[in-house]
């Protein structure tokens, strides 16, 4: 029998059909973590399969029951197909691939290795590979990317080249070198970190790294900006607090403190405060960052950034008092989110008064003389007088 022509599994020769070439593993298994990463350094070698084998690999067999339908698929297969005298060898090569399905491809590999097998066509450079893909072999890449950690990350790209070949290594690894050399003779600008960490497409072509590169070296600038004004004892880095980019690198924790400390210095304090109000609301804390919110609208209503605030229901605030054309309306939110309900008037006396005196303009629909905004007006008034008479501050 011509080995280069039988399927890789059962050993049947083409009667009438043609092999097809095929992983042995299945990519989604793959990505599933279910076998480690190319064991073999194949990178992306494929076998040729008759196509019941072909169909059978592609079937989901991680479970008993999957295998003992696919040992009788392959059985009757080899019955239909393949010669008598092959009987022993094809079932042995059939249990060999149930072992590896539970122990790991590489007993199928140390097994079949003795044997003859097809010739593998050489490996695709853009090809999803036989255990792993594109996105595992780049994955230390971009975690070293994100981390800032340059050096680290031309090394591993340079290594993902001369295993795989991808070209998204090769372009990272030529441009790393001239990248970690600009970066460094910026260690205490922490100002133009900041406009690469914004800008990072003026650094690398995007269009030539994966979405997941791209977005790791954008986190790895921004943690250089952050680490930088830290250094200098800065809060603030070209009109943008130390702590949004702290925020942008994945460290809410190092990002609390620097806006903490934005707040106390009174830097920035309505982004500052509405960016906290960001972290509680993603940490579960809805009542806390509603206050924080609050706090930011009262504190600098033209420097929160509404349109970005996570939590829909305060966003929607500034809404409602454009809608019902308040002015400014961002000033107006602190009443509108009490009437409303949203916000829960603050324990300290001060602004009471003005509270009282956006209810009474509420009430009259003095701001406006459209029907649907007066009786509007007249609805959250009723709100916000439940608000001040609940707290017992009439």
């Amino acid at each position: 029998m011509d080995e280069a022509s039988a399927c890789a599994l059962c050993r049947s020769t083409p009667e009438g059909w043609e092999l097809v070439a095929r992983p042995l593993v299945p990519p989604r298994f793959l990505e599933a973590g279910v076998f480690e990463l190319d064991p073999l350094g194949t990178g992306g070698a494929t076998v040729a399969l008759c196509p019941a084998c072909a169909e059978a690999v592609g079937q989901p067999m991680l479970l008993a029951e999957d295998v003992s339908e696919f040992s009788r698929a392959v059985d009757l297969h080899r019955q239909a197909h393949s010669p008598a005298a092959g009987t022993e060898q094809q079932a042995a090569r059939v249990r060999l691939w149930h072992r590896a399905l539970h122990l790991g491809i590489r007993a199928l590999a140390t097994e079949l290795a003795a044997l003859p097998s097809p010739a593998a066509p050489k490996p695709e450079p853009d090809q999803m590979g036989l255990f792993v893909s594109r996105s595992a072999r780049l994955a230390r890449v971009e975690t070293s990317l994100a981390e800032a950690r340059l050096d680290t990350a031309a090394e591993l790209a340079a290594e993902v080249v001369r295993r795989y070949d991808l070209p998204e290594a090769r372009y990272l690894s030529a441009q790393l070198g001239p990248l970690r050399t600009r970066v460094s003779g910026l260690a205490g600008a922490p100002e133009e970190l900041s406009m690469l960490a914004r800008h990072p497409e003026k650094l690398l072509d995007r269009t030539r790294l994966t979405i997941g590169l791209f977005a790791a070296l954008g986190r790895g600038l921004h943690r250089l900006a952050a680490e930088a004004a830290e250094r200098q004892w800065q809060t603030v880095i070209a009109g943008r607090p130390a702590g949004w980019h702290w925020l942008r690198a994945g460290e809410p924790e190092r990002a609390r403190a620097a806006l903490e400390a934005a707040v106390d210095k009174g830097q920035l304090p309505g982004t500052c405060l509405a960016l906290l109000g960001d972290i509680a609301f993603h940490d579960g804390r809805a009542e806390e960052a509603r206050e924080l919110y609050r706090r930011a609208f009262c504190a600098e209503p033209d420097g929160v950034p509404a349109e970005r605030i996570e939590d829909e229901v305060v966003r929607g605030l500034l809404d409602e008092a454009r809608g019902l054309e308040l002015e400014p309306p961002a000033e107006c939110v602190p009443m509108v989110g009490y009437a409303m309900g949203v916000f829960r008037l603050p324990e300290q006396p001060d602004g009471q008064g003005e509270c009282r005196e956006f209810h009474t303009e509420l009430l009259e629909g003095r701001r406006t003389n459209d029907p649907w905004h007066r009786r509007r007006m007249q609805q959250l008034a009723l709100g916000l007088f439940e608000q001040i008479f609940e707290a017992g501050r009439l």
